[in-house]
C-alpha cells in the first residue's frame, strides 16, 4: 500500500520505494508520540550524533538501545597510559 503525504515542499510517498523516510521518533509501544514526522535516514543519523532531545525515546537510537540492553555499551577508555 502506498500513501502520499503532501508537504509544503512536495509530496512524500510511503510506499515500498520510500524506505528512505522513517517516522521520528519511532516508539517501542503502539502509543504514538505527541508530535511525529517523517525524516530521511541521514537526518536521523545526524540528529542522533547531535544528541537531539527526541532520540532518547526512539527505538532507532543507539542511546535507547543501550539503555534497554539491545546494543553494546560504549567501550571505556584504556587506562594503560599508552
Amino acid at each position: 500500500m502506498t500513501i502520499q503525504i503532501n508537504t509544503p515542499t512536495g509530496t512524500i510517498s510511503t510506499g515500498p520505494d520510500a524506505e528512505y523516510y522513517i517516522l521520528c521518533p519511532q516508539r517501542a509501544t503502539e502509543v504514538p508520540g505527541l508530535i511525529t514526522h517523517l525524516i530521511s535516514r541521514d537526518i536521523c543519523a545526524k540528529r542522533q550524533a547531535e544528541n537531539y532531545h527526541k532520540c532518547g525515546t526512539c527505538i532507532r537510537s543507539l542511546v535507547w538501545k543501550q539503555r534497554n540492553g539491545l546494543a553494546p555499551a560504549a567501550a571505556a577508555p584504556s587506562s594503560n597510559g599508552a
